[in-house]
């Protein structure tokens, strides 16, 4: 998967949890961004 078309969906997917499940509560904002995070760090690791 080429990066650019990872980080569009991955503004998705932020996007889509911010206004969702993740809207009224900072602890799962946190919890979000940090599932977001790990996701990142795999394909990173993936990638090299």
């Amino acid at each position: 998967m080429k990066l650019s078309t990872f980080s569009s969906e991955l503004n998705k997917k932020k996007a889509h949890l911010l206004w969702g499940r993740c809207a009224k509560n900072v602890g799962v904002i946190i919890y979000c961004y940090f599932d977001v995070f790990m996701i990142i760090i795999i394909k990173l690791s993936v990638n090299i």
